[in-house]
């Protein structure tokens, strides 16, 4: 490495803040790391955007620069005497060198008269939170060229897009290692208090004797007495068929490759095998050298009975738990409840931030609803599915304690959680059963609790039900819905409804997104929130696609007939993942346009993220015919999962809709506004719309318009009406809008 700038070059001077800089660079841990997804897919990015050859994620260290991220050269590193980054330390803004040879900073730059040849070269600040100058992302060129204002705000852009990246990799790292310190820290934690219930050995190596608590003793059966002994007398009393098996987990344990744990058969001091786990932890000297293995002993029936990932009840075990509270209360007045809790869309986290980061969220929930019954002895939780938990407040003062109880769980369950990536926010549907002379068995009254739950997720999700006997006849209504929406396709009570696409600045439509609603024989309109989970359950969004589509198609195709539908103006269909998977739908798109004589760029579909997720060759195949049909496509909620950035490099998007989400949290200050300025400014770097959804007030309307976000939709302009209302709609939007805009 070179330490000294060979002769003409100009090393840059020392930001005042260089000790303080250098400390907070060295303690984020990311020099010298690979290279990493996220970071290359912007470094790629600015190569396509700006139409150069090289693109740096540049960090400066004390002697050198580091490259986080580099396209088009190989080098990783560079001294930092020679660094254009180096330069722009002392500057907050963005640096913009035009011509390097015209600069007497760099003119004798060995990087400016040899290879690469720098001409142009531009930077943005890569800071911190706290304002800290780590580096830059820079673009380079081997021609002179200038920067204009809007390739200026996109070059900040993905300088910002890095700071945030460094500081959620940062985030993710300190919480990996409390992870690991917590799980220490619970698994001798779990060890230490089992001895009440388990028995404790601790395994001396250096004299192979193997101390056993008077627990441990009473487990195996040889009396409650503290006993000494050996492997080798340990092995005489293990069932043949298990032995190879311990040996080679306390092999991998001794060589602390892992902790210690088996399941196996003992004999008994009764005569019987008996099934008992082992677990245990491996001590060593200052030196490293193993010393002892100390842990638990526990009995399998005991540890069949519990969750394996939470430690809460299983359902076999729980259901038990409830039969004897009601065995016992018919001997005693007593008052209890079974509460069942969903997390609601719990799914999501799992399909956009994995199963490793849903597993933290669940041991999360598991701790704080066995928190919640810390003055509740007779009370137990149990984990009955993915993510579902039920709970028995036993021995209640009366039904008013049962209510606060599950207000206060709501509240606990509603504070926001911390996982590797990000923030959560969490809410639960909760159902109550109570106790009831009528119900005599468990099943029945965990499945009352059940049945409660779910009209709590029908009735907005994030509340709590009550169980009431109607809710088993509702029960049986859903398994009608099925049969009735099969009926609902084949007698043309499926509909659409159309919400209208909007210019911002003008007011002018640019098209309708087509939504499904089901008009029941009865006059009932049934909500999708009610009929699309039936269909997505039972297969039937496949056929209810399909319908959707030939609708939209058929209608768009008539309006365009009757003058209102232009050339420049399109409908939009939602579409989902089963669809995708369907090999004939390409085709039934196809023949639809034909049939209907609408032109394809007439028509758009409409996929959200977490469709993509789950993505294989067959999504991509599936857009790839779409394009060649001259539709267009548009990614939906963009935004709310990791991996919105890497869609747009796989699938060709022409749009981009921002979540409601976000639009509901715009306000007047400036942070409400950060996430979908940078959407927009991603959007027109890549040519593509942005339409932002769910706008429902002027005020978000100013402030869309403000940061130049082209389009949107929501109630502010109309809600969704009927194809036949959708002349006057248009006439009476076009009046409204010209008024408010004018207001502006």
């Amino acid at each position: 490495m070179v330490t000294h700038p060979p002769t003409g070059a100009v090393p840059a001077a020392l930001p005042q803040n260089e000790d303080e800089r250098l400390a907070v660079l060295r303690s984020l841990c990311i020099m010298d790391t690979p290279s990493e997804p996220a970071f290359d897919q912007l470094t790629a990015m600015a190569v396509k955007i700006f139409s150069v050859p090289i693109a740096l994620i540049s960090l400066v260290d004390k002697d050198r620069q580091f490259f986080k991220s580099v396209q088009g050269t190989p080098i990783r590193e560079t001294p930092r005497d020679l660094s254009f980054c180096a330069h722009s330390l002392l500057t907050d803004g963005e640096t913009v060198i035009p011509d390097a040879r015209l600069d007497p900073r760099f003119a004798t730059n060995p990087f400016v008269v040899e290879e690469p040849y720098v001409r142009f070269y531009a930077s943005s600040p890569i800071l911190t939170p706290n304002g800290i100058h780590l580096g830059s992302f820079c673009i380079i060129d081997s021609e002179p060229r200038t920067l204009n204002e809007r390739e200026t705000e996109v070059l900040r852009h993905l300088a910002s897009a890095v700071s945030y990246l460094i500081d959620q990799r940062t985030t993710a790292l300190q919480l990996e290692h409390a992870k690991q310190q917590i799980d220490l820290a619970s698994e001798r934690y779990r060890l230490a208090t089992s001895a009440t219930s388990d028995g404790i050995w601790d395994w001396d190596l250096r004299s192979g004797q193997i101390y056993l608590s008077a627990r441990c003793s009473a487990l195996l059966g040889y009396g409650g007495q503290e006993r000494i002994t050996s492997l080798r007398g340990c092995y005489r009393h293990i069932h043949r068929g298990d032995r190879k098996r311990i040996h080679e987990e306390i092999a991998h344990a001794l060589h602390g490759q892992q902790n210690f744990s088996c399941e196996f058969r003992y004999l008994h001091g009764d005569g019987e095998w008996r099934w008992v786990e082992c677990s245990g932890l491996l001590l060593t000297g200052s030196s490293g050298e193993p010393q002892r293995m100390v842990g638990a002993l526990s009995d399998r029936n005991r540890i069949r009975a519990t969750d394996p990932l939470t430690h809460l009840h299983n359902r076999a075990s729980f259901i038990d738990r409830i039969q004897s509270r009601i065995d016992k209360s018919s001997s005693e007045d007593e008052t209890y409840a079974v509460i069942y809790v969903d997390i609601d869309h719990f799914k999501r986290i799992n399909d956009s931030l994995g199963h490793a980061e849903g597993d933290i969220v669940l041991l999360e929930i598991a701790a704080r609803i066995r928190k919640s019954l810390a003055d509740r002895p007779h009370s137990c939780a149990a984990r009955l599915s993915s993510d579902e938990f039920a709970i028995l407040l036993a021995h209640s003062p009366g039904e008013e304690d049962i209510a606060a109880y599950v207000l206060r769980l709501q509240e606990v369950l509603q504070a926001p959680v911390l996982s590797r990536e990000q923030t959560l926010f969490l809410s639960a549907s909760i159902g109550i059963a109570t106790a009831d002379a009528l119900v005599r068995d468990a099943q029945s009254m965990l499945e009352n609790a059940d049945l409660a739950m779910y009209h709590a997720k029908n009735s907005g999700r994030s509340a709590h039900v009550a169980f009431a006997p109607h809710m088993r006849q509702d029960a049986a209504k859903r398994v009608q819905l099925e049969l009735d929406l099969r009926r609902a396709m084949e007698r043309d009570e499926i509909m659409l409804y159309y919400q209208p696409k909007v210019e911002l600045r003008t007011g002018q439509v640019i098209g309708f997104e087509a939504l499904v609603r089901w008009k029941h024989p009865d006059g009932e309109m049934i909500s999708p929130a009610e009929f699309i989970p039936v269909a997505e359950e039972t297969g039937l969004i496949r056929e209810l696609g399909m319908v959707t589509l030939r609708q939209a198609i058929q209608q768009a195709a008539q309006w365009r007939e009757d003058g209102i539908l232009s050339d420049e103006m399109n409908v939009a269909v939602n579409i989902s993942g089963r669809q995708i998977g369907d090999k004939g739908l390409v085709g039934f798109i196809r023949d639809q346009l034909q049939e209907s004589g609408l032109p394809p760029q007439s028509l758009r579909l409409e996929v959200t993220e977490s469709l993509l997720i789950n993505s294989d060759a067959t999504t991509g195949e599936f857009f790839r015919e779409i394009k060649a049909l001259g539709i267009g496509i548009d990614m939906d909620d963009f935004g709310t999962g990791y991996s919105s950035l890497s869609y747009l490099h796989r699938f060709p998007f022409d749009a981009l809709k921002v979540d409601r989400s976000f639009v509901q949290r715009i306000d007047q200050t400036e942070e409400s506004l950060s996430l979908p300025r940078s959407i927009v400014a991603l959007g027109k770097a890549l040519g593509m719309r942005v339409l932002a959804e769910g706008i429902e007030n002027m005020e978000q309307l100013t402030q869309l318009i403000r940061i130049e976000c082209g389009y949107g939709q929501g109630y502010l302009f109309s809600k969704p009406v009927p194809a036949e209302e959708v002349p006057e709609m248009m006439r009476h939007l076009d009046s409204k809008m010209r008024a408010e805009l004018m207001a502006l």
